[in-house]
């Protein structure tokens, strides 16, 4: 799978919600 910076962005802000 290619990681794109733009799924990585993703990641991050539904990282954050979980918080």
């Amino acid at each position: 799978m290619g990681y794109m910076p733009y799924n990585g962005l993703l990641k991050l802000m539904e990282n954050q919600l979980l918080i």
